[in-house]
């Protein structure tokens, strides 16, 4: 860049292959209920909160484990920090939560 213009572009060899993510995971409807079940209903109770948006993810939230496959659920309220749900998408076990 240069005074605002591109003057040189080159395209770079590098591979961002992923590796995929594994068949057994539960669906988005299961991955729901299951976050449902525990603070997202409180949540959403107390604060008239809903779901927001919903990810599957791989080696996103997990740095530990970078091959777990998880669901991310984020639910919204007004005026509040939303709150952020995190499952394991094989066993639909919650895994971690919070505010933000």
């Amino acid at each position: 860049m240069k005074d605002g213009k591109i003057v040189v572009a080159e395209d770079l060899a590098m591979k961002f292959e992923a590796t995929p993510i594994p068949t057994e995971w539960i669906d988005s409807a299961a991955a729901f209920t299951a976050s449902d079940e525990g603070p997202a209903r409180l949540f959403c109770q107390e604060h008239d909160g809903h779901l927001d948006t919903m990810l599957l993810l791989r080696g996103a939230i997990e740095a530990d484990q970078p091959d777990r496959t998880t669901w991310m659920l984020v639910y919204s309220a007004p005026n509040l920090p939303s709150l952020f749900v995190v499952l394991d998408a094989q066993s639909g076990k919650v895994l971690r939560t919070w505010r933000g």
